[in-house]
């Protein structure tokens, strides 16, 4: 019995069909997940957590931006990573492999993109591996494919739109109507789960246009393919856009506020530029080729050391060449017109858009997914030979694991046996997420003082107010030593504190009955000793309870009065 069904699985691996893809692409999605851990990214800490929590719950009217004007992006790509949290907490585990099901299934419609894209004869266990290697270790996906599952969420939507896309593109004559509606409505979840897919939705549409053979059906499916984008990013979205034109008088709050000019927010597009701060124009100018050398960012990502993008373009003016030598040859005709071009517009394209919007190296996972695919293609169809298997396991190794640092290397056998949940090791799987949290009067307000503390909201009292966001003035404080403490602690990007909800939140604290202050034991000592002066608030220290989380160490939870 067992070694018929072996035999009948070997058979699928054999033919590398529907089924042994799927299996491949769990078996190292799961692996990869085990090792990295759950995704406990500062931004989940920061605001994820409860921007899943106050959607469900109304919670807009009750608290204002506990976590600063985060507390307003849309939260669809939250409510899955929320319920896991809430429900399954107790088998970390378990938690882990459900969280990676957005990077199996991005894998696994590469490796389909893939095998649309070779011959046939091509589409073997080395091309899966190739791709599946060159997937793994770009840098964004290896770094938080599995450690921040909202943006690999939306990736997953985008990499089968494209999958939809070429799917409906083989008939010659005329377009596949359903697979196109697919491709639109795939990608119109993949913009609503994060709108920083927004570089990647204007390289679509400049691909769109050399995926087909006149401007009619260019123009037909392009219809299609907008409606089916757009009512279901309304769908999926529309009830979010809704709460936040009601309330602030911009459906995109605090984004595209030049154009909505809501009274909350100050009048500029919220974009993320810490990126470019402090580097050198030619480092600017030359994105990504700069990412050759180590390259220290200003923001969270750290230091990013990356060949693959200089790769990318590199794979496509080979596939250019290849294609003008062989452009006789029907079969290259069709796949160079159905698939290879547009995947080529598409990565050009969106390495453009993603550099002049943002250039964060998380947010470029589908150009990484869709890169693997380009170098799979230009390695197998230009290395001939008998020892064209050795060469390809050679050029991807060294493409794949140079983007590992000997730190991550030396770290990894440690890791493997720990599968730390917390980041302090492994802790029991009946851990509690939180424990020592104290009572809180009803309407009584807790003032968050810092970041990444709106996590543990939903595990406090829900008839409770909670308020924070506010950047201190350093001048309400003294001393030169005061003012660097302060200047260290709220080091991230100032316009996140460009709101003016500052007398909504000193209102309600005025209004409150009794106020507390939410921070963490390292929080600076100013704030447990002199008032808070930017909330008007003076902590009591003989009135502090600790709280005990599994993620981010200690809390302090203290008693304070007006002042």
């Amino acid at each position: 019995m067992i070694k018929k069904y072996f035999s009948t699985l070997k058979q699928h691996f054999d033919k590398w069909d529907n089924y042994a893809l799927l299996l491949w692409s769990f078996f190292v999605s799961a692996c990869n997940a085990l090792y990295t851990g759950p995704d406990q990214f500062w931004d989940n800490l920061n605001y994820h957590i409860y921007n899943a929590y106050a959607a469900l719950n109304n919670r807009i009217e009750m608290d204002i931006i506990p976590n600063g004007i985060h507390a307003f992006y849309n939260p669809n790509a939250d409510l899955w990573y929320y319920a896991l949290v809430r429900g399954l907490n107790s088998y970390p585990h378990l938690v882990v492999l459900l969280q990676s099901i957005w990077f199996f299934l991005c894998l696994f419609f590469t490796l389909k993109i893939l095998q649309s894209a070779l011959p046939k004869r091509s589409f073997n266990f080395l091309s899966v591996l190739s791709t599946s290697l060159l997937f793994l270790y770009a840098p964004a996906i290896f770094a938080w494919g599995s450690m921040n599952t909202g943006d690999m969420f939306s990736c997953s939507f985008l990499i089968f739109s494209l999958y939809a896309l070429f799917t409906a593109l083989q008939n010659d004559t005329k377009p596949h109507l359903a697979w196109l509606l697919v491709a639109g409505a795939s990608y119109g979840i993949s913009f609503s789960l994060k709108y920083t897919a927004s570089p990647f939705l204007l390289a679509y549409i400049v691909m769109f246009c050399f995926c087909f053979r006149s401007f009619w059906q260019w123009l037909k499916s392009g219809l299609w393919f907008t409606v089916a984008a757009v009512g279901t990013f309304l769908v999926t979205s529309g009830w979010w856009l809704y709460k936040m034109y009601i309330h602030f008088q911009n459906p995109f709050f605090p984004f595209l506020n030049s154009v909505f000019q809501s009274p909350y927010f100050a009048p500029v597009d919220l974009v993320d530029k810490r990126f470019f701060v402090g580097k050198a124009l030619w480092e600017t100018l030359f994105i990504p080729f700069s990412l050759l050398r180590p390259y220290k960012m200003n923001i969270i990502e750290g230091e990013t050391r990356t060949y693959l993008y200089f790769a990318y373009i590199f794979a496509i003016l080979i596939l250019g060449i290849y294609y003008y030598q062989h452009r006789h040859r029907k079969t290259i005709q069709t796949a160079f017109t159905k698939i290879w071009r547009p995947l080529m517009v598409f990565t050009l394209t969106g390495m453009v858009f993603w550099i002049a919007q943002f250039s964060l190296v998380r947010y470029a996972m589908p150009l990484e997914a869709v890169g693997s695919i380009l170098i799979t293609i230009t390695l197998f169809l230009c290395i001939r030979g008998q020892r064209k298997m050795l060469l390809i396991g050679f050029l991807v190794g060294i493409m794949s694991f140079s983007q590992i640092t000997y730190k991550e290397i030396r770290g990894t056998a440690k890791h493997l046996f720990e599968m730390s949940y917390t980041q302090e090791g492994p802790i029991d799987s009946a851990t509690p997420f939180i424990s020592g949290a104290p009572d809180i009067e009803d309407d009584a307000v807790v003032v968050l003082q810092g970041w990444r503390l709106s996590f543990i909201i939903p595990f406090l009292n829900p008839k409770a107010h909670y308020v924070g966001g506010l950047q201190p003035n350093i001048e309400d404080y003294d001393f030169p030593e005061e003012r660097l403490d302060l200047l260290g602690y709220f080091s991230f990007s100032p316009v996140f504190f460009e709101h003016k909800f500052a007398p909504l939140i000193h209102q309600k604290i005025q209004q409150a009955s009794s106020v507390y202050v939410l921070m963490f034991t390292y929080t600076p000592e100013l704030y447990k000793e002199q008032p808070i002066k930017h909330y008007g608030v003076q902590v009591d220290p003989e009135k502090c309870t600790k709280i005990k989380n599994n993620w981010e160490g200690m809390m302090l939870l203290c008693k304070a009065k007006k002042i």
